[in-house]
């Protein structure tokens, strides 16, 4: 009798998180596993339907954000066995979290940036990292002090507008002041 094995050949490092996203002081936890496949087993991968091309053992699942809250999606994996041909599928929900930055531009003395003096300014901008994080203003100059900390010079009263970006994306967020 003439026996067929299958060789789990191909090996990777796979990990899961049971939240993916997290808030401050709030712990991340993730499941981390060794993955094996068998490179002569053929395997199709599909998200919600649509199929996903997979390479060395692996499909790549990408979904832009296009609105805040938790999203879901089904994957499913159609195994051909390479010994028998019979094909099994699995299939699993998974679901993700869509938040939006949250951004905050505060004068430290006062309520009004005044022409001809320093200008202390704080910008805390929750969710966008800090190498993305551009600060521009309308009329004057801002310069970054420390982490979250500017220094606003204005020359001609009047309103302003301190525009925060996430130069990733091009996002702008912009806020007014007298």
């Amino acid at each position: 009798v003439l026996q067929k094995e299958i060789l789990y050949d191909r090996f990777m490092v796979a990990a899961q998180s049971k939240k993916p996203f997290i808030l401050l002081g709030e712990t991340f936890e993730s499941d981390i596993q060794l993955g094996a496949y068998a490179s002569q087993a053929k395997f199709r991968v599909s998200v919600d339907g649509q199929e996903i091309p997979v390479e060395n053992g692996v499909a790549k699942f990408k979904r832009r954000g296009t609105r805040v809250g938790e999203q879901t999606y089904t994957a499913t994996i159609s195994v051909s066995n390479p010994l028998t041909g019979e094909t099994e599928s699995f299939t699993q929900k998974f679901a993700y979290e869509v938040g939006q930055p949250a951004i905050s531009v505060s004068a430290d003395k006062m309520n009004v940036l005044y022409v001809g003096t320093d200008n202390p300014v704080t910008i805390a901008a929750a969710g966008i990292p800090q190498n993305n994080l551009k600060v521009d203003i309308s009329k004057g100059t801002i310069n970054k002090q420390g982490y979250v900390s500017y220094n606003v010079q204005l020359d001609q009263p009047g309103q302003t507008e301190i525009i925060v970006k996430d130069a990733k994306n091009g996002k702008r967020f912009p806020f007014q002041f007298r």
